[in-house]
Parts: C-alpha cells; structure tokens; sequence
C-alpha cells in the first residue's frame, strides 16, 4: 500500500523539483579578485660595533701576537664596512634617504 502512493506520487515530486529550479533570484555578482601584498622591506647588513683587542705585552714575543690579533680585528670590521658599502652601491635610493639628498 505504502508502494502504490509512493509510485502515485512521483510526477508531483518531479514537478516540485523542477519548479525549484525556476525560483525568480538576481543572479549572484561576479567573485572580487583578491588582490595579495606582500612589503618588502630593504634593510641594509647592521653594523656591528668593531673591538680592539687589549695589548698584554708580558713577554717579548707578545707585541707580534697582538700585532697579528689587532690585524684580524680590523680587517674583520673593515670587511663589514665594505659588505655595507657594497650594499649601498646596489641601492641607490636608500644611500640618498640616509643622506637626505632628493631622489632620483
């Protein structure tokens, strides 16, 4: 009994269900591109304040010792200055802010 209305039933299922695909809706407006920034920052190699080494002169072998540690030290912080130097050779804009000098 349950079958016969079930199966007597199926043209006004299939009616309600292709009605509602005749709904009368605005159709829905186009997607927003999303548009993704990303700021990139440029910061120049910091600048590590250099150390002198203290001089210990106890014994006469000592002077070239701290000849050869003193000459480490400054080549280590004259190799600083020159990555900076070599970063600011590659951006121009930014030696000119540090400056002050108008740009290009």
């Amino acid at each position: 009994m349950i079958q016969k209305r079930a199966i007597g039933h199926l043209p006004l299922y299939l009616m309600l269900l292709l009605l509602a695909g005749c709904s009368i809706t605005r159709p829905s407006p186009p997607p927003v591109p999303v548009v993704e920034t990303q700021l990139v920052e440029r910061k120049p190699p910091p600048l590590i304040p250099c150390r002198v080494p203290q001089v210990k002169l106890r014994q006469n072998g000592d002077l070239l010792g701290d000849r050869n540690r003193l000459a480490r030290a400054l080549d280590e912080c004259a190799s600083q200055v020159q990555t900076r130097l070599d970063w600011e050779a590659q951006h121009p804009a930014f030696s000119d802010e540090l400056s002050g000098a108008p740009g290009k």
